[in-house]
């Protein structure tokens, strides 16, 4: 019953990702019983603060997700990591 669930749960995903990612399929690597994801093949402000692009680390003000409490952590490392 648990694998049921599993599967429905990662079918559900993928089907959204590919719904809403135009262009995007690559990203997603898929092999026997695994799934990955290509973070090279993504355009991601997060990724590119991480990687230290000039103007995402000149305009970020702090802010990432706000509204999540426990992404508090990332955004203290986010905010100085880039002074």
């Amino acid at each position: 019953m648990i694998r049921l669930i599993f599967t429905f749960i990662a079918l559900s995903l993928l089907a959204a990702f590919f719904s809403c990612s135009s262009g995007m399929e690559g990203a997603l690597v898929r092999d026997h019983r695994k799934v990955a994801l290509r973070y090279d093949a993504l355009d991601c402000d997060y990724y590119r603060m991480l990687n230290g692009d000039p103007d995402y680390v000149q305009n970020f003000k702090g802010e990432y997700m706000v509204d999540y409490s426990w992404a508090e952590p990332t955004a203290g490392l986010l905010f100085f990591g880039k002074k």
